[in-house]
């Protein structure tokens, strides 16, 4: 789909994505600002491979595999919090079925933006998307990691992130409520779940708001189990070869 799409003309202002550059197996419900779903880590690492296939360039950006790579560096108590936050242009339901916006050369399987179009056939998105980086601990006891190095923005998404004007808080799901945090600099958040009598799965709610009021939220479940599962790679999950 990269060969149809990323010669047509962007949409301005200029995003980095295209939310039809690849296929998806994600639910869409997740590609939002503010869900109110469950998500996991698993989930996390498959939404953020999905959007690194939606970049017209990726050249820059870390691949899932890297960002894991980065993950097991640290020690093992260590669990990195991952947040996705991309703005992303998606194509209107029938900008690929009517004549309105484009013309369709089925003989050599090319698309040609129409020039003289009064509507533009995309509409805005952005995902804010949350999640512990590894999907399971054996550890009781966890050092939390907020890292700029795991805060994957864009240039849209970055005036969010200022701890001036926006609060970005992470509950961790150890009865303390919502915990402040710069987004800009490393901070470690030690909970002993096993102490406090927790096991089993927690909940984690991440939250950006302006003023008190939410404006970005992902809701994440996490397991504190027996054996350190780690997360699958992503292209163990799924065939995603089919979707490119």
């Amino acid at each position: 789909m990269r060969g149809l799409f990323a010669p047509l003309s962007r949409p301005t202002p200029v995003l980095d994505y295209l939310y039809d550059m690849t296929g998806h197996v994600s639910d869409n419900k997740y590609w939002t600002n503010i869900s109110n779903d469950t998500s996991s880590s698993e989930n996390w690492y498959m939404l953020y491979w999905e959007h690194f296939y939606m970049a017209y360039d990726t050249s820059s950006l870390q691949t899932d595999e890297n960002i894991y790579e980065n993950v097991t560096q640290l020690r093992t108590d260590t669990i990195p919090f991952g947040v996705l936050d991309k703005s992303y242009y998606k194509f209107v339901d029938d900008a690929l079925t009517t004549n309105a916006y484009f013309t369709f050369d089925t003989i050599n399987d090319r698309i040609y933006d129409i020039t003289s179009r009064s509507l533009e056939p995309y509409v805005r998105g952005n995902i804010f998307t949350a999640a512990p980086l590894y999907e399971k601990s054996k550890y009781g006891k966890i050092t939390w990691l907020i890292s700029p190095s795991f805060i994957f923005k864009d240039a849209d998404n970055s005036p969010y992130y200022n701890p001036a004007n926006y609060q970005f808080t992470v509950d961790f799901g150890d009865g303390n409520g919502p915990q402040l945090f710069d987004p800009t600099t490393i901070a470690h958040y030690v909970v002993d779940y096993h102490n406090l009598g927790i096991d089993g799965e927690v909940i984690i709610n991440a939250v950006i708001s302006l003023d008190g009021t939410p404006i970005k939220t992902s809701r994440i479940k996490f397991m504190l189990g027996k054996t350190n599962t780690q997360p699958r790679p992503v292209d163990e999950i799924v065939n995603y070869g089919d979707l490119l």
